[in-house]
């Protein structure tokens, strides 16, 4: 009796294991329908040529990159309908999927927005050093100018101040 409840427990398991046997999985049906949403968007993208694409051409290669026939996915699909959670599943997975894709592309966009605030930076610094030099010598060269032309008024003013005192000095 013991071993009659073993083989059909046994059985039960095997069954229970087999019920979704032939068909794709709940994980690979997500990872095409990714697939599938990303060649939309590629083909979205490109216009007009979505207008005269062949679905069966377009999306063969995200199954035949999975290892799927057409056949096979639109009886798994099929399947997968037949029970709304599982479906609703499904699409949890593959929405998922979409959302680690979004945040791994925003992340890449933040990273090349950093890099090349970083390198503008750089180049700025590096062009205020490059200019510097000049700037330093146009400075200089403004202040001899500017020097040289106090000298030249002090010298005059030195002048005329003797001048004054010539022409007071002879008149006591």
């Amino acid at each position: 009796m013991k071993k009659f409840f073993l083989s059909i427990f046994a059985l039960t398991l095997i069954l229970a294991s087999c019920t979704d046997m032939g068909y794709i999985s709940k994980e690979e049906m997500a990872g095409i329908l990714y697939g599938f949403l990303l060649t939309d968007r590629c083909l979205d993208e490109a216009g007009s040529f979505r207008l005269q694409a062949d679905t069966t051409i377009v999306y063969k290669p995200v199954l035949d990159e999975a290892g799927y026939t057409q056949e096979e996915f639109v009886r798994s699909l099929k399947h997968w309908l037949s029970n709304a959670k599982d479906m609703k599943d499904i699409y949890a997975m593959t929405n998922s999927m979409l959302k680690e894709r979004r945040e791994f592309l925003q992340a890449q966009i933040d990273e090349q927005e950093r890099l090349e605030m970083e390198e503008k930076r750089i180049r700025d610094s590096l062009e205020r050093i490059e200019t510097r030099p000049a700037k330093l010598e146009q400075e200089h060269i403004r202040q001899e100018k500017i020097e040289g032309r106090n000298a030249s008024k002090s010298g005059r003013k030195r002048v005329s101040d003797k001048m004054e005192l010539k022409t007071v000095a002879p008149s006591v």
